[in-house]
């Protein structure tokens, strides 16, 4: 073992021969400082040379002094130190560097006045030590991390450290019922027993030396216990191990509960899931990593856990249980080159205008930090020397209307986490200054509110749509539609499942897959010719007329692309249906009655042209039969359309051969649509004069 003379306190602290700090000697080359605060904890210093081949120069050790509490009402040490520097200002703590003194006077913007005073507090815990904010543990010594755990003792909290048991109870027999007896570990605090049954009662609690009857509330070896008629809370910690006996007339439950730390549990403990054994652990003196990788930064003696068998450092809280002598923090030089270059930037200046939009700057410089505990201390370079982009030196602000107007807040979370919701927002009325006004000064100027509520789709689900981009218009120029793909995912693994997952597990259902567009604007015109004659079989038939269509883009016709000149939604047809009539006369045309009893059909004659009826006279004098046997297949059939032609109309068929006699009176009187309808009768009947002929 070796006294590190680097290291001060009231007792001189001891380390292990393995420790390389023991190959350190150095002397001290000044006294203490006086304490830089007269209560509260202030910091005392003095220099020391180094006289070793691992370290050059002159270091400072530091070490906490009056410790005890600042009087009720005192000043901030902070604002003590702005107060002096410059009157009527007050502090303001910038978080990123909490050692820099930061000083405003009333409606100013806070101004840097170098570093604070050693000892005064960070933002939340330690203490500032030359422009270095040192940690300082529960128990008020410099650069420990102590802090209270669960068990209520001063160490680091580790869910390792206290462990929330139940009692171990047995039970024995006694008189009038059984007795309960449960031990209750050295240092146990926050221990709450609770009887289950009105059958039982609290009857003593002692060590070996001293036990005393639970009656009413009292303490035992300077430890307080509470007693609510069933229950039994003792806050702890015990200073020895306890017993507490517990009397029931009959078997009954009983809840014991408190917390302990794990060394009175075990003799090993756990780390990295192996089994370490108490006894081979050790507190050992060292130097943290340096505070900063660059601009000369620190490095602080620290004590941490080690197994001395591997040399591993494990958990501090493994080595609780062994005394620790207090660590006095000395700071040691470290990565002493210049830092990389930088941009520098000031605050920004008021804005130049109150409202409107104006203007604010600052000061904007690439410089390089040769020592991060004197920021004052740097190196100015070019531009080209810091990374890009430059940050801004010049903004707008103040871009409010100088007039009443409608401000809306911040949307809340969709009321809906999965699926269709709310969002609510607020929307007041402020005027010029930015400040609350009274809403009708904004309905008067801008009656359109803004909206308060709103739709919005929460997206924490378990599955949820998936929506591809929308396609391409269908068409460029008009209305066309748009398509995409959607599917349900499970949210977890970005799986792609059934639709029916979302479907019912959502309140959502499913996303339109198309939807219409409008392409570009289109700026040619469609123009048709003028319709073609109408394309029939025959005449007084259906049949079809075409026409050219043309699209005129830029006072001509467009021959390339017409569909990205004109909407193709709107262009018009190119055929059309038609009856044909022109060149047609009027014809007699029959609808014949069904087959009589005595196998007669009767017709009734309309004259018509195409599908209107017209003037008799139209027609030609001769009027076909409107009489007829339905003899063999003719009256056999049901239609009314069949007809049967005058022998004479035989003539007009040459296929058939007829007798030229038979016809000789009948030459231009047979109209050429009944001669279409019934050329197979005449055909036969031809065949039949003609048979008849030559025999």
């Amino acid at each position: 073992m070796c006294q590190l003379t680097l290291l001060y306190t009231v007792t001189s602290l001891l380390c292990n021969v393995t420790s390389l700090l023991c190959n350190v000697t150095q002397s001290v080359s000044s006294k203490w400082s006086k304490c830089s605060r007269t209560c509260g904890m202030g910091i005392s210093h003095r220099k020391i040379a180094c006289q070793s081949d691992s370290c050059t120069g002159t270091e400072k050790e530091y070490r906490a002094c009056n410790v005890k509490d600042c009087p009720a009402g005192s000043i901030d040490f902070r604002s003590e130190q702005c107060e002096k520097i410059e009157p009527d200002s007050v502090p303001s703590v910038n978080t990123s560097d909490p050692c820099k003194l930061m000083c405003a006077l009333p409606n100013q913007q806070p101004k840097d006045k170098g570093a604070v005073v050693d000892g005064t507090p960070c933002v939340s815990s330690g203490v500032c030590i030359d422009s270095t904010c040192i940690p300082v543990g529960c128990d008020g010594v410099l650069g420990s991390d102590k802090k209270f755990d669960k068990c209520g003792r001063c160490g680091p909290t580790n869910n390792g450290v206290c462990l929330h048991v139940s009692c171990n109870l047995t039970m024995v027999n006694a008189t009038g019922g059984p007795e309960y007896h449960a031990v209750l570990p050295k240092e146990s605090t926050g221990i709450r027993v609770s009887l289950k049954s009105t059958t039982c009662y609290f009857q003593a609690l002692g060590d070996e030396s001293n036990t005393t009857d639970l009656t009413t509330a009292g303490s035992l070896n300077g430890t307080e216990f509470l007693l609510y008629g069933d229950k039994l809370i003792m806050p702890g910690p015990l200073t020895e191990q306890n017993t507490l006996q517990i009397h029931c007339s009959e078997v009954s439950r009983i809840g014991c509960r408190y917390h302990v730390p794990v060394y009175q549990l075990n003799k090993n403990v756990t780390f990295d899931g192996s089994s370490v054994n108490r006894d081979d652990l050790e507190w050992v003196v060292g130097y943290s990593p340096c505070s900063h990788t660059c601009g000369r930064g620190i490095k602080m003696t620290e004590v941490y856990c080690r197994n001395y068998r591997t040399g591993l450092k494990v958990e501090q809280h493994l080595c609780d249980h062994l005394p620790k002598d207090e660590l006095v923090i000395h700071m040691k030089a470290c990565n002493t080159q210049a830092c990389p270059f930088e941009w520098k930037v000031d605050s920004w200046t008021p804005c130049s205008k109150s409202c409107g939009g104006g203007r604010k700057n600052r000061n904007v410089a690439c410089i390089q930090l040769l020592n991060v505990r004197k920021p004052d201390l740097i190196y100015i370079g070019n531009e080209t020397d810091c990374p890009v982009p430059k940050p801004n030196s010049t903004e707008t602000c103040k871009d409010h209307l100088c007039y009443a107007h409608w401000h809306p807040g911040t949307w809340s979370e969709c009321s809906n986490p999965c699926g269709d919701g709310q969002k609510k927002r607020n929307v007041t009325c402020v005027n010029a200054h930015g400040r609350t006004s009274d809403i009708n000064k904004c309905s008067q100027i801008m009656k359109m509110k803004p909206r308060e509520v709103a739709r919005c789709i929460g997206d924490m689900c378990t599955y949820r749509w998936v929506r591809l981009d929308w396609s391409n218009c269908s068409t460029p120029c008009g209305g066309g539609v748009q398509n995409r793909e959607v599917f349900c995912e499970h949210v977890a693994d970005n799986m792609i499942v059934d639709d029916d997952f979302c479907l019912q597990n959502t309140s959502m259902s499913k996303p339109k897959t198309e939807r219409s567009c409008e392409g570009a604007c289109c700026t040619g015109e469609w123009v048709g010719d003028n319709w073609g004659p109408c394309e029939a079989s025959g005449c007084n038939k259906e049949g079809e007329q075409y026409r050219n269509v043309y699209c005129y883009y830029d006072n001509k016709i467009a021959k390339e692309h017409p569909n990205i000149k004109c909407d193709l939604s709107k262009q018009p047809p190119s055929v059309q249906g038609c009856w044909k009539t022109k060149d047609c006369l009027a014809e007699w045309r029959p609808k014949w009655s069904s087959c009589s009893a005595a196998c007669i059909r009767t017709a009734n004659l309309s004259c018509m042209l195409g599908n209107e009826t017209v003037n008799e006279s139209e027609c030609a004098s001769y009027k076909p039969s409107t009489k007829i046997n339905c003899t063999g297949d003719m009256c056999r059939s049901s239609s009314g359309d069949d007809m049967i032609c005058p022998r004479e109309g035989c003539k007009l068929f040459p296929s058939c051969k007829p007798d030229a006699n038979l016809c000789r009176n009948f030459e231009n009187k047979i109209e050429t649509h009944f001669i279409t309808l019934c050329k197979e009768h005449c055909c036969k009947h031809c065949k039949t004069d003609s048979n008849n002929n030559n025999t």
